[in-house]
């Protein structure tokens, strides 16, 4: 399981390390600011979809943290 983890871990990484590399210097700026956790440039329809993941996801886990 652990392997397993560290295999998908490196796959991830080469695919944003491709995803650097290909991008113009906007859209680098933009994927870094991404993903350091901002969401300053994003748009109302794309912060309606981040809420819908992460209000239930919050809710379930508190849920289960009183267990």
């Amino acid at each position: 399981l652990l392997l397993a983890g560290i295999a998908i871990n490196a796959l991830c990484m080469a695919a944003i390390g491709v995803l650097s590399y290909v991008s113009s210097d906007q859209q680098l700026r933009q994927f870094s600011l991404w993903m350091m956790g901002s969401l300053s440039q994003s748009q109302w329809p794309t912060l309606a979809v981040s809420a819908s993941l992460i209000l239930p996801t919050a809710l379930l886990t508190l849920l289960q943290a009183r267990r």
